[in-house]
């Protein structure tokens, strides 16, 4: 079974540092219009990483949807401060390299989104299979 952040649970984080991440959280909604739960991030985010190193079969723009949960995910995290902050990407780190491992770099960022594009955005999955593989031919990503 895989390690991560259950849907009510933070990973080892003190009652204070518990209440810093749900303030973070409801900042972020607040401002977005939607509420989320980090845990829920976090298995979307791990859910999709198995999902690319298995063969990602969905379009190109279910990609960038999937891809940006972990963007959602440093938002959030932006609002928080360390010591949470740390221990939570520390849970995040697992995923994170696994996701790198089954991808590959690509010159040109999968979706466009605002601000400055991570490096994540210009990665496609190493096994490229179905509906995202020709999205990414037709696209000229490869």
């Amino acid at each position: 079974m895989d390690r991560g952040v259950s849907s009510n649970r933070f990973p080892s984080l003190e009652p204070q540092e518990q209440m810093a991440v749900r303030k973070a959280l409801e900042e972020w909604a607040a401002r977005e219009h939607r509420r989320v739960t980090f845990g829920d991030l976090v298995n979307r985010w791990s859910g999709f990483v198995r999902s690319v190193e298995s063969g990602y079969r969905f379009s190109i723009e279910e990609y960038a949807n999937d891809l940006s949960t972990r963007d959602v995910i440093d938002d959030i995290l932006d609002l928080v401060s360390d010591p949470p902050r740390s221990k939570l990407l520390d849970s995040l780190g697992p995923w994170d390299r696994r996701y790198l491992a089954a991808t590959r770099p690509v010159s040109k960022a999968v979706y466009f989104r605002p601000g400055a594009p991570r490096e994540r955005w210009f990665r496609i999955p190493t096994r490229l299979v179905g509906q995202l593989l020709e999205d990414v031919q037709n696209g000229e990503l490869l």
